[in-house]
């Protein structure tokens, strides 16, 4: 009868449209291992059927996509609950680098309520994420300048202005943020090392700072007063 289809019709369809998915489906039995894997998983994970079959993901992926999946998997088969669209991020053998999933969880069940096993989802979004991060970098360098801008402009002050700009990187950047200048007070006739002052010097809440090599305290002020500790001597490299 049109419109309606018999059994064998059904499961044939269901076949195409597994087999032509271009979403990875992995099918499980009650014991969280593969019975079945479309052409897209085989592609995402990178092994074929018989590398697949009879293992458990955390056999065939290592790490923690593989731990993520055998746990949710348990979790799905003991009570019904689907996961839904979770991501997770790791290696796979089909790539030297990271890649991020986005994968979902359900039981089957057989029509009296049995439990059958369970089926995955997975989909590869590891281009999506790359260009999302991309533009997240971008974004956070230009919101930087931006706010450096508005340091710059905020006073005339030098040690003000570049103790402000050492706050803008810290903690967000890195860990320090130190300015050395070169001490222009002196003499140009004054032979010798080049002599750097201290005129900021920034560090993240909680970072312990190692003792210098020298005895000296670099990372500290002069006093308490002021925030330009005496100079600091240096020889440049040879050939200069």
């Amino acid at each position: 009868m049109d419109g309606q289809l018999g059994a064998a019709d059904a499961a044939a369809l269901l076949e195409v449209i597994v087999g032509q998915s271009p979403v990875g489906v992995g099918v499980f039995d009650t014991r969280r291992r593969y019975v079945r894997v479309n052409p897209a998983l085989q592609r995402i994970v990178g092994l074929d059927p018989a590398q697949m079959i009879g293992r458990t993901v955390r056999e065939v992926v290592p790490g923690p996509v593989g731990a993520f999946a055998h746990d949710r998997l348990a979790h799905v088969l003991a009570t019904g609950e689907r996961v839904v669209g979770a991501d997770v991020e790791g290696l796979l053998p089909s790539s030297p680098l990271e890649r991020s999933l986005v994968v979902s969880y359900f039981r089957l069940e057989a029509a009296d309520g049995r439990v059958l096993g369970a089926a995955s989802i997975v989909s590869d979004v590891s281009e999506r994420h790359l260009t999302r991060r991309a533009l997240e970098r971008a974004n956070a360098r230009l919101e930087l300048l931006d706010r450096a801008g508005e340091v710059l402009n905020a006073s005339l002050d030098l040690e003000h202005t570049l103790a402000g700009l050492g706050r803008l990187v810290v903690p967000e950047v890195a860990d320090h943020c130190v300015v050395d200048l070169v001490d222009d007070t002196l003499p140009a006739a004054v032979a010798g090392p080049v002599v750097l002052r201290r005129h900021a010097s920034v560090h993240a809440a909680g970072v312990v700072l190692p003792p210098p090599d020298d005895g000296a305290q670099p990372w500290a002020p002069s006093a308490p007063s002021s925030p330009i500790p005496p100079g600091i001597r240096w020889r440049p490299p040879r050939g200069r």
